[in-house]
């Protein structure tokens, strides 16, 4: 009820700020009739002109120069002296060492503790005070906040075939009926009270470490520890040997000039393109209001006699149509509408008039 009565203020202040602005709705407009101002299309034409797209010029082309082949033999390698070394020899063998002798040490023995469960008070018993609240009841009245009367109201249009939805809106004169308002007021039923609520006390159960037997020490016999180990022995010198290498040659090949590379001048005339453009003729726009069915007209009988009328007219083709499509029967409406300088966008009187639709 107060979402219904905040709505209803809403547009009663919307209603009372646009009807006092008498010039951007009809005159003499009559309750429970629709209204609206259609789009009348720009009318345009187009002319070709010459454009020159770029003027003569001369331009520098670049004659490249020419080239021969030839083979020449190269020194890839220069005569050397390569050392070959023979490695020495060796060979691997294991023995065993002692890394430490044996001993006596004195260990400590830590040591011995155990849990044990303890139980300890957290929180004392007591009393909470609960707090019991008033019961009351809640009655319901209605009384009148708004009398009957009449507002403009802004609809969508539900045919609507621009992008901009404000291109074709539609205001209607409707008849707003008188408001309610629903009030409540409470009844004290049972008055508020305090009652006691017993509390027990807490406890916690917490562990304790003890110990069950004191630190003590004993003597460790540690044995001679021994690794073996593994090392090489020389079983024979290197030896370094000396050779000669002769050089090596390769054949290549290597690109000379044979003609040197020129520039010549070329001539370029000029360019030119024939550009059609459209040019507006004459100014459309939103003029002047036009009476236009309301929704609760919009039949499926009338959208019927438009289909039929536009069929004949060839605006809609016959084995296309599917009865009662207002969205097909209302783009081709806007075309039939457009080339015969009718009012665009809406189920006008005027157009429907043209149709030979009643209304």
């Amino acid at each position: 009820m107060k979402l219904l009565q905040k709505t209803f203020y809403i547009i009663t202040l919307f209603g009372m700020a646009t009807v006092g602005k008498s010039q951007d709705f009809p005159s003499n407009a009559e309750p429970g009739k629709c209204y609206a101002k259609c789009l009348i299309p720009d009318q345009y034409e187009t002319i070709t002109e010459q454009v020159l797209i770029s003027p003569a010029s001369k331009r520098i082309e670049l004659i490249p120069a020419t080239y021969k082949t030839i083979v020449e033999q190269v020194v890839v390698k220069e005569a050397t002296k390569r050392i070959e070394i023979i490695p020495a020899e060796f060979k691997t063998i294991e023995e065993e060492v002692m890394i430490s002798p044996e001993k006596i040490e004195t260990q400590e023995v830590p040591a011995e503790f155990a849990m044990v469960d303890e139980q300890v008070l957290i929180k004392e018993a007591s009393f909470n005070l609960i707090e019991v609240p008033a019961i009351y009841q809640t009655i319901e009245q209605d009384i009148q906040i708004a009398l009957e009367t009449t507002r403009w109201e802004k609809r969508k249009a539900a045919d609507c075939q621009f992008q901009n939805i404000d291109d074709c809106y539609v205001w209607c004169l409707v008849n707003v009926p008188a408001e309610y308002k629903t009030i409540s007021k409470q009844i004290l039923i049972e008055p508020a009270k305090v009652i006691e609520q017993p509390v027990p006390a807490i406890y916690e159960t917490i562990k304790r470490k003890v110990m069950v037997q004191p630190t003590a020490t004993k003597e460790v016999i540690i044995p001679a520890q021994f690794q073996k180990i593994t090392k090489q022995v020389l079983v024979k010198p290197a030896i370094v040997n000396e050779f000669d290498e002769l050089p090596i040659y390769e054949n290549i090949t290597r690109n000379i000039i044979d003609r040197p590379s020129k520039t010549i001048e070329v001539e370029i005339p000029a360019q030119y393109k024939s550009v059609s453009k459209t040019i507006i003729k004459k100014q459309g726009g939103f003029t002047e209001w036009k009476t236009v069915l309301c929704d609760d007209e919009k039949s499926t009988s009338t959208i019927l006699q438009i289909q039929e009328v536009l069929v004949k007219k060839g605006y809609i083709l016959a084995d296309r149509l599917i009865a009662g499509d207002e969205q097909q029967t209302l783009k081709a409406l806007v075309k039939y509408q457009s080339e015969n300088n009718l009012p665009t966008g809406q189920l006008d009187y005027e157009t429907l008039a043209t149709l030979g639709i009643s209304y």
